[in-house]
């Protein structure tokens, strides 16, 4: 009774090992890695906040988010002042519309933060969205 007890003791303890080394993976990326909206203000952190939700969506309906633990935005930046509006931000607030023409860049992390790739997310007006993926 002792040996079996062991034996399942000790075959056992290789599958908890790599089952806790792939869900540690899974589960340390987005409580290490901040979205990194908090560095912008007023304008540029709705549209990082509009960045991050459209990220998500974009890689939805494919197998990739699976692979996805982590999502942060690099840089955002004005590309025009012509006063346009740009979506709604996830809020979903009537006044939360984005005014002006924002291009911005999310990094994508995988297992244990490992970059994955980038997407670049420009918008154009409203209901107008680019969206270009760049894969590492």
């Amino acid at each position: 009774m002792i040996k079996i007890f062991k034996y399942i003791l000790f075959s056992s303890i290789p599958i908890i090992l790599l089952v806790t080394f792939i869900v540690l993976g899974y589960i340390l990326p987005p409580k290490l890695i901040s979205d990194g909206a908090e560095q912008f203000n007023n304008e540029e952190w709705k549209f990082a906040k509009y960045a991050l939700n459209e990220s998500g969506l974009m890689l939805g309906g494919s197998l990739e988010p699976l692979f996805i633990t982590a999502y942060k935005v690099t840089t955002v930046k004005k590309i025009s002042n012509e006063p346009r509006k740009c979506g709604l931000w996830p809020s979903g607030e009537e006044d939360a519309y984005i005014y002006g023409d924002y291009q911005a860049t999310v990094r994508l992390y995988s297992y244990y933060g490992i970059p994955y790739g980038e997407l670049a997310i420009k918008c154009q007006g409203e209901g107008s969205m680019k969206r270009f993926y760049i894969v590492y």
